[in-house]
């Protein structure tokens, strides 16, 4: 989902073309990382915001720049909301970045089946960086 949403955001509502710039708040969050990846491959120049832990990441994944500040208080800058669906034109297009290194997954931990249950408390305690995958 997390894919899916930055690639409706990037493509289809923010029409993200080369030579843009893009500010992108929450840049170390699932959906950020994601907008960050995808709006360097149209060729926008990414400006980003994250934490201090999710810095390097956020650079790794092709922000130009990164900062802890969130200049949207700035003219000139304009947000949107959006709710993602399911898309699988779409989805399949994530998967060709993905297959051909375009894009990257941030994976933070693998776990069993059986830690389905605690997966979303772990996650609320701030702990987790990345996508968490599950084990069969």
């Amino acid at each position: 989902m997390a894919g899916l949403t930055a690639w409706q955001a990037v493509f289809e509502h923010g029409k993200v073309a080369a030579g843009q710039r893009v500010l992108v708040n929450g840049a170390g969050g699932g959906v950020g990382g994601f907008v960050t990846q995808l709006a360097k491959h149209a060729g926008a120049e990414v400006i980003a915001t994250a934490s201090p832990r999710s810095t390097e990441a956020v650079r790794r994944q092709g922000a130009d720049q990164v900062t802890p500040i969130d200049p949207a208080a700035d003219t000139g800058v304009s947000a949107m909301h959006m709710v993602a669906r399911n898309d699988v034109a779409h989805l399949a297009a994530l998967v060709e970045l993905v297959d051909a290194a375009a894009l990257s997954i941030d994976i933070g931990e693998s776990r069993p089946l059986g830690d389905l249950a605690d997966i979303p408390h772990h996650s609320e305690t701030g702990r987790t960086r990345g996508k968490v995958v599950i084990i069969p």
